[in-house]
């Protein structure tokens, strides 16, 4: 009896994993297909939030319908910090032109260049 009882543990157990793991796999891929949709997009606004999870980072934008959007690991190493997630602070102003990797960020009258899911100035 206490076997069976252990076997049925394990099996549920398992059977969580594996619903866990087919969860993490469909927002990773919607996340990737986002990621890739930005290319054709303009981005403008300023920043509300800005966050990151496993190399993806999540960007909100105050009074944007189209946030949040997500991005690869991007940074600027002239800058400090040199990762994008870092560097942003709320109030920011952002812009990407539609077709363009090129990120633009402007604090105090600054301007910032990032190119998006790369790493330049290294």
């Amino acid at each position: 009896m206490n076997k069976s009882i252990v076997y049925i543990f394990f099996c549920v157990g398992i059977v969580l994993v594996l619903i866990i793991l087919l969860d993490d796999y469909k927002k990773s891929k919607k996340i990737g297909e986002e990621v890739r949709q930005n290319y054709s997009q303009e981005i403008a606004g300023i920043v509300s939030s800005v966050s990151q999870n496993r190399g993806t980072i999540k960007l909100r934008l105050t009074d944007e319908a189209n946030s949040p959007y997500y991005f690869g690991v991007t940074r600027n190493y002239k800058l400090s910090p040199y990762d994008l997630n870092d560097f942003l602070q709320p109030s920011d102003s952002v812009y990407k032109a539609i077709n363009s990797n090129e990120f633009f960020v402007f604090r105090e009258g600054k301007r910032y260049r990032f190119v998006l899911e790369k790493r330049i100035n290294k």
